[in-house]
């Protein structure tokens, strides 16, 4: 079995310096000495240098200049992947946390890349790969969202394409006799556990669901991207008045088994964890964590429902 790098655990003094490159740009050696001395997390000049190379090998600052010009960046070619310490994080209340966006972030579709590396993308599939050939246990053993199920699996192949019916025929099928109003809401809702707040006006949900639609399609090119995506900004959109995290969950397995890639049950996943991925999405617009918690439950479907 292929092994993915998990989420960096950085130190105490990793994080500090992370976050005092995060706010000041261009941040210079002599600068980072100073801060870490001022929040009373002073350390010699070499541990301090040794943290930073810490930083550079997991990918998340870079070094740039030469010479007494050094300084220090955030390295992120994607910003939905910016790095944050879950546990950290959610030591402090909904009212303590630092929010990036309390409402909805109108240029989260400016600076779209590929979620994936190219290399990871090709792991996936590698592992996806090994798979086929075998024995494969029924779909309805990874999701128990049956009639919904049914139609996605009858009709696999328009998921290649994602469109607003779409999406509205599969949140319709989950919610169907539930007492839930089926197509687009028209009032406003609030999310437990975080000071968040989605849109409230239908035709900027409508607007934003459109726009969704045409970046699965058009500017992100691997199946998983798309997946992720999709299941991410549906819960953060929240275009319907209950069903969205069932909804969004199930259309990024739609996305998966159209381009012939294992579903997700999310069965093994902590649901404190889960649930933790999609505010972090919600208040920093950071999928890094929810990209995690997607390659394990893709590990997982592999090993447990499609290998004999």
């Amino acid at each position: 079995m292929i092994q993915f790098r998990c989420m960096e655990k950085l130190t105490k003094r990793e994080l500090n310096i992370l976050e005092f490159i995060r706010k000041n740009k261009k941040a210079g050696n002599a600068e980072i000495v100073n801060y870490l001395a001022s929040i009373s997390s002073g350390a010699s000049r070499i541990t301090i240098i040794r943290s930073i190379n810490a930083l550079i090998k997991a990918e998340l600052v870079e070094r740039k200049g030469e010479g007494r010009s050094v300084y220090y960046e955030e390295k992120s070619a994607n910003p939905l992947l910016a790095y944050f310490d879950i546990e950290e994080y959610f030591k402090k209340s909904p009212d303590e946390r630092s929010l990036a966006f309390e409402r909805f972030n109108f240029g989260i579709f400016d600076s779209l890349g590929g979620i994936f590396s190219e290399g990871e993308s090709e792991i996936l599939i590698k592992e996806n790969k090994e798979a086929e050939g075998h024995k494969k246990k029924e779909a309805t053993m990874i999701l128990n969202h049956k009639k919904a199920l049914e139609y996605i699996i009858g009709n696999r192949n328009e998921f290649k394409n994602l469109t607003l019916k779409k999406i509205e025929d599969v949140h319709g099928l989950i919610v169907d006799g539930l007492s839930v109003a089926k197509g687009l809401r028209k009032k406003a809702v609030g999310i437990t556990g975080t000071k968040y707040r989605p849109l409230d006006n239908e035709y900027q949900i409508r607007e934003m669901m459109g726009k969704t639609v045409e970046v699965v399609n058009k500017k992100l090119n691997d199946p998983f991207s798309k997946a992720i995506f999709t299941t991410l900004m549906i819960s953060y959109i929240q275009p319907f008045e209950d069903g969205n995290k069932r909804a969004s969950r199930l259309l990024g397995n739609a996305i998966l088994l159209a381009n012939n890639a294992c579903p997700l049950s999310y069965r093994s996943v902590n649901e404190a964890d889960y649930k933790k991925a999609v505010i972090l999405f919600y208040e920093q617009n950071s999928a890094r964590f929810f990209k995690e918690l997607f390659i394990e439950q893709f590990k997982f479907a592999v090993s447990n429902y499609f290998l004999a």
